[in-house]
């Protein structure tokens, strides 16, 4: 994992547009929330850019793992979940389209 990192336009522009996990987190590196990339993780930080409401920003830092394809990145973000508990996601991470495996933590 690499970070912390500031969630900043210069910081996510470093990223590489492969596959992989991130989690954004605030200025105590409490983990927010928990996501992947099934193929640019650059593209997906990005999105947490722009604020969904105006004037509220939810992540002030992140960190993330490149993986090799998207099943890989779907372990790391399986692992990362349940390891760090973050605050805003809406549930366990969805498995990859046509993934016969579930969670390798919980087996869901």
């Amino acid at each position: 994992m690499t970070g912390p990192h500031a969630m900043l336009m210069q910081e996510v522009q470093r990223v590489e547009p492969k596959p992989g996990a991130y989690i954004l987190g605030n200025d105590q590196n409490r983990a927010l929330y928990v996501g992947r990339a099934n193929a640019n993780l650059r593209s997906q930080l990005m999105a947490h850019l722009i604020p969904l409401v105006p004037g509220v920003v939810i992540a002030s830092r992140f960190w993330y793992e490149p993986a090799a394809n998207q099943w890989d990145a779907y372990l790391i973000e399986c692992r990362w979940y349940h390891q760090f508990a973050p605050t805003h996601n809406a549930g366990h991470p969805a498995r990859p389209l046509g993934a016969i495996m579930g969670c390798p933590v919980c087996g869901r």
